[in-house]
């Protein structure tokens, strides 16, 4: 339809977009009076008032008005695309909650290869629950549109803030790739490869939390049945600038290894602001990768401390064998670099999206004040050919260095996370090409589906909202009857906290199938119980995951075998980093690092940092290629040491001690301190003068050896 000329062709299109509510219209109309005759001005007033977003408001003044619905979600602004899809920032009608929706371009949906992986993407993030990735809520489908529902992240990526700010400083490099490496430890607990690690898939909120995103080229290598990227011969999957060498090879082999090496090229960029190899072609760029050392960041940055630049070396080593094993060990590295705390990103590098919405607002009396402007968008919106607006935190920016977006020459199969440049607005128009449930002609009257499909939406949004007061008053008497009780017999005495249950029942109150899941829900001093015989978990206790000091056990009348649950021989089963005050009450729990016939878990438990007040006791350690216990950089203090208590080791011939003790003098506490090992611990297997292997200089003074 041709753009309006008339304020009054504005608001026709406006009305059959669906965007605002009719009597809300009507109230502003009635409050308004007189409007100006320019279309773009009326556009300003509504988007001033928080009834139209800017987004919204310069596709209605090209004349584009169908679609602005995906499903259950009223779409609010355009965050960005890349060569999987656009991403919209939207509101759920009811629940009016905002999310970022990933929609698949129809064009795509009838190509099986790009079907199966966007369908791949949901499974794989929705596997997945830690504060370092964004979260999945749904995955649906509206006609031939296929959508992915997702966290929204109010805040930019690396990408955006270096190309503002430029590179940064160090302690706040190294604190967002140390986030970065506990959330790929997740997935990589999970079973999972990202394959796509780079700035613009790592995002930074507005309190300095990073999220890694866009898992849309991973992968469950465990899974058999997972095999789209052999089935459609696509070899080469990632970005050239970010790219591990072997998975230019072939992308199915990989392992985390390759994640590892493209964490460390974006960590290059992020204290550089180039790219390992920033000049040339994609299969130059290939090839490089494979065969040129990079440039020390050194010699691009004199200020960088030599041991971030050997981490980096290490990450980006060209053969996996020689980098770090797995994402924990990157966080590892950098924690003596991360212990001072990071002040928030500025605002300057942070979106600046029209976030008021069209029914963020409630209030729909006439004298309800209009939400204030969200963060210095400008009132009236010009029409400017639907280019998107502001900073987007989903987008797909380019990759820094010419020739980052040519195509592959010479290599076979695609490199398909390329972003793929597109003139708005094509990918939101063809959302607008889908059948839209109002009349399609100006002037003419809704077709009887759409009265049909309104009547019903009303019928929904009033059952919602009867439903919704009737909860209030129930909740308002209940609080009542409380606040009654309250005031009569005086407040509770000796609240008991729940105990949390783990185990496959979760059908009772504080029931989690996982100690992870448990963690999130627990406070300081509470109980978990491990409810089945058999626990497969590999855990990681770190104050930076949430809460520590908790007591971790089993259930009564129970004896737990706890064991791996990946086939990684590096990963522990229990690591606890900073974990201060957690007590393994491990009497009749055995943690056995058996993985098959052939392989054992090097290390069953690793404590390393500063962990006063943490205990260990009563457990059975068993099974192991190397130590029970591998003890790192760890102090306890002089009222709350690090305490082994009434443990029973069982050393394997080929192991090498029941418990092991390293430091780097680099790492802060740089040496391993205020520890007991009591006497009541068994080490069998092994003498007692072997059974604590010590490097040297990695202990310190104020240690408790058994027998003293």
């Amino acid at each position: 339809m041709a753009a309006p000329t008339k304020s009054s062709d504005f608001l026709d299109l406006v009305r059959r977009s669906g965007v605002i509510e009719d009597r809300r219209l009507d109230t502003f109309l009635q409050r308004q009076g007189a409007l100006p005759p320019e279309p773009p001005k009326v556009a300003g007033l509504l988007v001033q008032e928080g009834l139209l977003t800017q987004f919204q408001a310069e596709h209605l003044l090209q004349g584009k008005w169908k679609r602005f619905t995906i499903g259950k979600y009223k779409v609010l602004e355009r965050l960005g695309s890349g060569g999987m899809g656009s991403v919209f920032l939207c509101e759920h009608k009811l629940m009016r909650r905002r999310v970022a929706v990933k929609v698949l371009p129809t064009a795509k949906a009838a190509d099986e290869a790009a079907l199966q992986r966007f369908y791949r993407e949901a499974r794989a993030v929705a596997a997945l629950d830690h504060p370092n990735i964004v979260h999945a809520y749904d995955i649906d489908q509206d006609e031939t549109l296929h959508f992915l529902v997702m966290e929204y992240v109010d805040g930019a990526s690396l990408q955006e803030i270096v190309k503002k700010t430029g590179p940064l400083d160090v302690p706040r490099a190294c604190n967002y790739i140390r986030q970065a490496a506990l959330g790929l430890q997740h997935a990589h607990e999970a079973g999972l490869v990202h394959r796509d690690i780079k700035p613009a898939n790592i995002l930074v909120d507005r309190t300095g939390q990073v999220k890694i995103l866009d898992l849309g080229l991973a992968r469950f290598f465990n899974d058999e049945d997972d095999i789209i990227t052999k089935k459609y011969d696509e070899n080469v999957m990632g970005t050239a600038d970010y790219l591990a060498p072997e998975q230019a090879v072939d992308s199915h082999a990989v392992d985390i290894r390759a994640d590892i090496y493209s964490l460390g090229a974006t960590f290059y960029f992020m204290l550089t602001g180039q790219t390992p190899f920033g000049e040339g072609t994609v299969a130059q760029k290939l090839l490089w990768h494979q065969q040129r050392p990079h440039r020390p960041v050194t010699t691009v940055r004199a200020d960088v401390p030599q041991a971030v630049s050997a981490v980096i070396d290490k990450m980006m080593a060209k053969e996996p064998d020689k980098r770090y094993q797995g994402p924990a060990e990157v966080a590892q590295a950098l924690a003596s670099f991360t212990q001072t705390a990071v002040a928030p990103p500025p605002e300057s590098v942070m979106p600046h999206l029209n976030l008021s919405g069209p029914s963020s607002d409630a209030r729909l009396g006439p004298t309800s004040p209009a939400p204030a402007k969200a963060r210095g968008n400008t009132p009236a919106p010009a029409p400017r050919g639907g280019a998107p607006l502001g900073s987007a935190p989903f987008i797909v920016q380019p990759a820094t260095g010419t020739g980052s977006g040519s195509s592959l020459s010479g290599v076979t199969g695609p490199v398909l996370a390329q972003p793929v440049e597109e003139e708005e607005p094509s990918e939101f128009q063809e959302l607008a090409e889908t059948e839209n449930p109002v009349a399609t002609e100006p002037g003419t009257k809704p077709r009887r589906r759409a009265a049909r499909h309104q009547v019903h939406e009303q019928k929904e949004r009033r059952r919602f909202w009867g439903v919704y007061t009737g909860l209030a008053v129930v909740t308002l008497c209940v609080l009542a009857v409380l606040a009654g009780f309250y005031f009569f017999s005086g407040p509770p005495q000796n609240t008991v906290r729940p105990v949390f249950t783990v185990g496959k029942n979760t059908s009772k109150p504080h029931s989690f199938r996982t100690i992870q899941q448990a963690l999130k829900q627990v406070k300081s001093g509470d109980v978990i119980e491990l409810q089945d015989e058999m626990h497969s978990e590999n855990l990681v206790i770190d104050e930076n995951m949430g809460r520590t000091a908790v007591t971790l056990r089993a259930a009564a009348g129970k004896q737990v075998v706890w064991k791996s649950a990946v086939k990684d021989e590096r990963t522990p089963i229990l690591r606890l980093a900073n974990a201060k005050g957690f007590h393994l009450q491990g009497k009749d729990i055995t943690l056995d690092g058996a993985i098959d016939d052939k392989k054992l878990v090097q290390n069953l438990v690793e404590v390393m940092f500063k962990c006063p007040g943490l205990t260990l006791e009563g457990a059975q350690l068993q099974n192991f290629g190397y130590s029970g216990i591998q003890v790192t950089n760890c102090q306890g203090d002089k009222t709350n040491p690090v305490r082994f208590v009434n443990l029973h080791v069982l050393v394997p011939a080929s192991a090498k001690a029941a418990m092991s003790f390293s430091a780097d003098k680099n790492t802060t506490p740089p040496i391993n301190d205020y520890l007991e090992i009591g006497a009541n611990c068994r080490f069998e297997g092994i003498s007692l003068d072997k059974a604590l292997y010590k490097k040297v200089d990695s202990v310190g003074d104020n240690i408790r050896w058994p027998g003293q």
